[in-house]
Formats: structure tokens, sequence, C-alpha cells
């Protein structure tokens, strides 16, 4: 299940219940659930890792297999926590974007790049696994959106782009179960820092 929330009506799910789900499944180490606003005025929820390792990653790809509360999309790194250590929900949740559907255009996949693009200032490099591009291969700084299908793996690109050195990386699927999208956002280089790309194999 994937809950959403619709405004002026009680969330069908609180969002430290779902942190409970979510550690009740598996999941360990600092996360929070965070409301995750789409462009029809409803909200989804979604869930953000303080950071990416492996073991963090493999435990969020379970929760989105099999797990009995989904969230709709998940980001490694970027969580925003006050001085206590509480997390800061609506400060963290600003640079996600829902992926529920993804606009009307022919190419949700596509819109959802758009959306995510116009809120990570600096250069975006954009991949299409379907077209046969490889993540590996993208310049290694501002935002890296790449687009999957069905038939890809996306938690394999999320592996890819965290070991890269993303300091953020996020992952939404679209509604339909058409693919969706997996993102990287890196540091900003050093004036005069070549960009790094790894050649292709």
């Amino acid at each position: 299940m994937t809950a959403t929330l619709t405004p002026g009506r009680a969330p069908a799910v609180e969002l430290t219940d779902a942190e409970r789900v979510w550690r009740g499944s598996g999941l360990t180490g600092r996360f929070a659930a965070v409301h995750v606003p789409g462009e029809d005025g409803t909200a989804t929820i979604g869930l953000v890792a303080a950071s990416g390792g492996v073991a963090t990653v493999e435990a969020v790809r379970r929760l989105d297999r099999d797990g009995p509360l989904r969230p709709a999309v998940v980001q490694f790194g970027g969580l925003v926590t006050t001085a206590s250590g509480d997390p800061r929900r609506g400060a963290t949740a600003r640079a996600l974007t829902a992926a529920r559907g993804a606009g009307d255009g022919p190419d949700p996949h596509r819109t959802l790049a758009d959306r995510l693009g116009g809120r990570c200032p600096g250069p975006t490099v954009r991949l299409d696994l379907r077209a046969g591009d490889d993540p590996v291969r993208a310049a290694r700084e501002g935002l890296v959106i790449v687009l999957h299908g069905p038939d890809h793996d996306r938690w394999d690109a999320v592996h890819a782009l965290l070991g890269l050195g993303a300091v953020v990386v996020g992952t939404a699927a679209v509604r339909d179960g058409t693919g969706g999208v997996v993102w990287g956002r890196y540091g900003t280089r050093r004036p005069g820092q070549p960009v790094p790309v790894t050649a292709s194999t």
C-alpha cells in the first residue's frame, strides 16, 4: 500500500506511524517519513534516510518490494534535523517531488525529470536506461536524472550513483507502473577542476 493524503482530511497514516512500520520491517539508522506534495493537491509519504549505505539501501529495497507500507518517494541523504536530532520534515521534503502520474504529458518520465530539475539548481544531466544510457558515465556535478522503464532495476542505478559519490540520491516510481526516475545530486566542483567522466567499456 502506498499512502496518499488529501488536504483537509485526516491522514490515513500518521508520519510517526509510518516510521514505526518501517522500523518494524527491518529499517535501521536515522530516517524520517515526510509529506511529499503532488501537483493535484494531494500528498504521498516519502522516506528520507540520513545516509545511503549498502545495508540501508537494501533494507529500503525490501520495504519497497514487500513492505506493508511502501514510500512513494525515497531519498538517501538530505535528512535535515534540529540540534537535538529530531527531523525537520518540511525542510527535508522540499526537494522531493511525487511521481504519481507525473503530469499529463506524453512521457511521464520526462515530465517528472523536468519537475525534479526545476527544484535543483545547477547543471543537469539526463540519462535514459530505456535508450541504453549508463549512469556510470554521467558527469559528477550538479544533478543527474536517470529515467527507467519497468524492465530496469532502479536500485542498481541508486547503488551506482551513491557509489560514484552523489551526496543525495532519490528514486520515485511512476504510479502507472511504467518505470520511474532515479536522481543523484553531486556537490559543486572547485573552479577549474575538470568534470570526471568514467570511460565507456
